[in-house]
């Protein structure tokens, strides 16, 4: 089972033609049986999927909406008639990716060439995901935008322009997770299942994002009482302690978590349901920490140093006192404004990360990463080589593949933004 995540990113509207006064708009479609908002004139939906099995429930979403016209290409279909393709995504008003195993880069190359080439379409991308962590609203900019992160992926550029429209959509997110059905076979056919609609009155610059339905997190309705107070029981008894949001998802357990929060009133309720009395709280000690004088912390430290055989004008690194068991002295320095200032009240040097940077030009560093991009791309199927070649792999991917040289390279050249700026 698996589901889906919906995500209309930023298009350019204003080349569409819409009649005087208010606009009702259906933020890309799902499913028969509910009602959909009219349009103004019909609309045209291109879609490309897996397999031709797969246009029937597309299909059958729209099967007596007169206004909405479906055209269904295969992957295969696309490579035989490519020039027809192109002809469709002209004329078409939306378009309807679903793509194969999941977002990639490849992906992203995909839907940045559809915004460069086709600025009239409104593209809507359908995700399979496992979880849903956060549905939030944060500032970015000028927008209130909606971020979802999901198996710590992160898509920042989400978002509406509309403060109280991005709430009303966040507070109607359970019960359209309640109509996620556990049967469906696909994400094709959930997206089959459900008709969500939307009314603006103006179509530039508007972003919904919407995550529904993911393999291990049903929703808080379908699990039942008993099982969260077992759940919970066994991992109290487990970590000697009230588990954390954090606990619960390390343990695969992040829609026991969801449920009681939602819907059996907070983990505090359930802890005393299962006779969790006493609830052990990690003592706050920032006030008293900032009470001990300068010459004792000065005392302290130097004895620490005597202790590890260190220099007594070197300020020991954080993880240096945390390893010896000294936490005491590093929650009194965080206190006190971090270690480089409290370092400078005391005359001691702060021990800085020397980078041992092996590429002495810019244009060595350059090619060598050009190398390592071509190799990855290599990996990739021959219709998404080219592709694959212009994105600029990430931190984590260099480590992945043993080349700390090019991480240390590319900090010392400014990071891997700037790189990346100066590469294209």
């Amino acid at each position: 089972m698996s589901g889906f995540l919906l995500a209309p990113v930023r298009s350019d509207f204003k080349s569409l033609r819409w009649s005087k006064g208010r606009s009702n708009v259906a933020v890309m479609c799902a499913l028969g049986g509910a009602e959909v908002v009219e349009w103004r004139r019909k609309r045209r939906f291109l879609a490309i999927i897996e397999s031709e099995s797969e246009i029937s429930p597309l299909q059958k979403a729209v099967d007596g909406i007169d206004d909405i016209v479906l055209e269904a290409f295969t992957e295969d279909d696309v490579l035989r008639d490519a020039e027809g393709m192109e002809r469709s995504l002209e004329v078409s008003d939306a378009f309807l990716f679903f793509p194969k195993g999941g977002y990639s880069s490849a992906s992203d190359a995909v839907l940045n060439g559809l915004r460069k080439n086709y600025p009239h379409l409104a593209v809507s991308l359908f995700m399979p995901t496992t979880s849903i962590e956060y549905l939030a609203l944060n500032k970015l900019g000028e927008f209130d935008a909606m971020r979802i992160i999901s198996e710590k992926r992160i898509f920042p550029d989400l978002g509406a322009n509309d403060h109280e429209d991005a709430e009303k959509l966040i507070q109607q997110l359970p019960e359209l997770l309640s109509f996620a059905c556990p049967m469906a076979v696909s994400y094709v056919q959930r997206f089959s299942d459900l008709i969500y609609s939307w009314k603006q009155s103006s179509f530039d610059g508007y972003r919904v994002s919407l995550q529904i339905a993911a393999n291990h997190c049903p929703p808080a309705s379908v699990i039942s009482r008993n099982d969260v107070l077992i759940e919970t029981d066994r991992l109290i008894r487990e970590l000697k302690r009230l588990p954390t949001r954090q606990d619960f998802i390390t343990k695969r357990k992040g829609h026991i978590h969801e449920a009681i929060e939602n819907a059996f009133g907070g983990l505090n309720e359930v802890a005393s349901a299962v006779s969790l009395e006493n609830l052990e709280r990690r003592e706050r000690t920032r006030s008293r920490l900032r009470l001990i004088e300068k010459k004792e912390l000065e005392h302290a430290l130097s004895e620490f140093c005597d202790q590890h055989l260190q220099s007594p004008m070197t300020m020991p690194r954080e993880h240096e006192l945390e390893l010896a068991g000294r936490t005491d002295l590093s929650s009194i320095i965080r206190s006190r404004g971090g270690f480089e200032k409290v370092a400078g009240e005391m005359g001691m040097k702060f021990p800085t990360q020397v980078v041992d940077n092996v590429y002495p030009t810019l244009l060595s560093l350059k090619t060598s990463i050009q190398e390592f991009i071509d190799v990855r791309a290599l990996e990739l199927d021959s219709d998404q080589f080219e592709i694959g070649r212009l994105f600029m792999p990430r931190y984590d991917d260099f480590r992945l593949y043993g080349r700390d040289d090019l991480v240390n390279g590319i900090r010392s050249y400014g990071g891997i933004r700037k790189l990346a700026k100066v590469m294209n």
